[in-house]
């Protein structure tokens, strides 16, 4: 078997490494690109959504989606049986969220077209859409999570979480000037 040649050897070194200096800097341009999109905050969490979540009455809303057809991603395929509502037929294992967001900031449209937010805890870190108002107040908590969200970042009702919002999927428009 031939030996591959030093000078062959040094300049795949050299590629591997450029390469990956490459594979950094991109992700650290994303990473920049990601921060500089939103507000970091971390406060306390709950959960709400879904067929089983009696905390919210069968025939609840939702703030700012009010037909199915507005983000079917978000969804259960049919309506559970008792219910009316949009809350009770949110998919519990789709990522999604609810938050006290500023609509003057933040529209409504916007929220359910445009952004994500990006949930952090334990070490793992998720993407999850809006869809809700809340949690109230009163309950001193930050953020209300979807079931399967709360189960992937393996956290329970009143723990932290820190989260990242608005992360705009695509740039926003800017209205040109005649």
């Amino acid at each position: 078997m031939a030996r591959a040649k030093p000078k062959a050897k040094r300049k795949a070194r050299v590629k591997r490494a450029a390469v990956a200096q490459a594979v950094d800097n991109t992700k650290e341009q994303i990473k920049t690109q990601v921060i500089q999109s939103g507000q970091i905050t971390t406060g306390k969490c709950s959960w709400f959504g879904g067929p089983d979540d009696n905390g919210v009455a069968a025939d609840e809303g939702l703030a700012f989606i009010f037909n199915v057809d507005e983000a079917p991603h978000l969804f259960l395929p049919e309506q559970p049986d008792g219910t009316t509502g949009l809350a009770r037929r949110l998919n519990p294992d789709v990522y999604y969220i609810a938050m006290r967001f500023d609509y003057d900031e933040t529209p409504k449209d916007v929220l359910k077209d445009d952004v994500v937010a990006m949930v952090s805890a334990h070490g793992k870190t998720f993407f999850a859409y809006p869809a809700d108002w809340g949690p109230h107040q009163d309950t001193g908590r930050l953020i209300d999570l979807s079931p399967g969200l709360m189960d992937a970042l393996g956290v329970k009702t009143d723990e932290d979480v820190q989260v990242l919002f608005p992360i705009y999927k695509r740039k926003p428009k800017v209205l040109a000037i005649a």
